[in-house]
C-alpha cells in the first residue's frame, strides 16, 4: 500500500460499522440506489460520466483498512472504472430476484470495493443506472447528490452545459431499492 494518510471514521461511520459488526444481516452495509430513464441512454457516455464522478468525489475513492482493532480510512489518488456490467431482464420476476440477491450480498469494503455500478435494461424497456454502495462512504442524501452530479456530468460531456436540479429530478425516477 502506498503511504496514504489514515483518517479516523466519523461518528456516523462508527455507528454503521457497529451495525455491520453485530448484525446477522451483513447487507446493512449496502445501499442500492438507481436512476431509471424513460428513454435509451448511451452507456459508454454514462461510463465516462461515472469516471468523472470518481475523480470529483473523494468518497468514491475512499478505502478502508483495519489497524489493530480499529477501522481506518484513506483516499486513493486515482481510480477509474474500465468495465461496467450491463444486464438485460426479460421479466419482472427475473429483475426482482436479481435485486434481492444483489441486495443481500455484502459489499467487500475491506477489499477495496466501495461501490459497484450496473447498467440495466429493465424488463419494461427502460434504462437504469444502479449503484450498490457501501454505506460507510455515502448516505441517501449523498447518493441523491451523486446522481444529480452524474446526470450533469453526462450532460457536460454531450452538450457542454448543466441543467437545473429541478429538471434533473423531474425527468429521472430515483429509487432506493
Amino acid at each position: 500500500m502506498k503511504n496514504y494518510t489514515l483518517y479516523e471514521l466519523t461518528p456516523s461511520q462508527d455507528v454503521i460499522q457497529l451495525q455491520t459488526k453485530y448484525t446477522l444481516y451483513k447487507r446493512v452495509v449496502n445501499i442500492l440506489f438507481s436512476a431509471t430513464y424513460n428513454e435509451s441512454i448511451d452507456y459508454s457516455l454514462m461510463k465516462q460520466a461515472i469516471n468523472i464522478l470518481i475523480k470529483r468525489n473523494d468518497c468514491l475513492r475512499l478505502r478502508f483498512i483495519k489497524q489493530g482493532k480499529q477501522l481506518k480510512q484513506y483516499i486513493i489518488d486515482e481510480y477509474k472504472i474500465n468495465h461496467i456490467n450491463e444486464l438485460t431482464f426479460s421479466s419482472k420476476e427475473e429483475q426482482v430476484n436479481w435485486f434481492k440477491k444483489k441486495r443481500k450480498k455484502a459489499i467487500q469494503f475491506l477489499k477495496g470495493e466501495v461501490f459497484d455500478p450496473y447498467f440495466i435494461n429493465t424488463y419494461d424497456g427502460k434504462c437504469m443506472v444502479l449503484f450498490r454502495v457501501c454505506h460507510l462512504i455515502l448516505d441517501l442524501y449523498g447518493l441523491n447528490n451523486l446522481f444529480i452530479d452524474l446526470y450533469n456530468s453526462s450532460l457536460l460531456i454531450t452538450t457542454n452545459s448543466f441543467l437545473s436540479l429541478y429538471f434533473c429530478l423531474s425527468n429521472i425516477f430515483f429509487a432506493l431499492i
